[in-house]
């Protein structure tokens, strides 16, 4: 998660991070929402959770 939050103020306009883990991120939502970014969370085949990130 600390990479992620490291991540996102490199993000541009247009572009998303995509984030994979093994289980769902709960805990970085609300930290998403209040920052002003937007996500899409979907199951990988493997189930795994991908999450797209962008502003």
């Amino acid at each position: 998660m600390e990479r992620v939050l490291d991540a996102l103020p490199e993000l541009v306009a247009g572009e998303r991070l995509c984030m994979i883990h093994r289980r769902e991120p709960y805990p970085l939502y609300p930290i998403l929402r209040r920052d002003g970014y937007r996500y899409e969370t979907s199951l990988t085949p493997d189930g795994d959770y991908q999450i797209l990130i962008w502003r």
